[in-house]
């Protein structure tokens, strides 16, 4: 989704071959258990990292964000403990 996310920094401007894309981004968060969000900047192919912290800035139109599945996981479990 378009925009930044604010808070929960863990990486900040990483450049890598591997994770040049928004693609290799989001592969770059998978691999580390306390990664939650990725944002992606298009231009400069940077990627900063996020854990499960802070909200989601949609006005930034030069970046893209995402969620880990991990983080996805979690707001499944969140939904299900208040359903009880």
């Amino acid at each position: 989704m378009q925009g930044s996310w604010l808070y929960g920094d863990m990486a900040h401007g990483v450049y890598h071959d591997d994770h040049l894309t928004m693609h290799g981004c989001a592969q770059h968060c998978e691999d580390r258990d306390e990664c939650h969000h990725w944002v992606f900047y298009v231009e400069s192919g940077r990627c900063d990292l996020k854990v499960n912290h802070g909200g989601h800035n949609p006005d930034a139109r030069h970046m893209v964000v995402g969620h880990s599945k991990r983080h996805l996981e979690f707001l499944k479990n969140k939904e299900r403990a208040a359903e009880l």
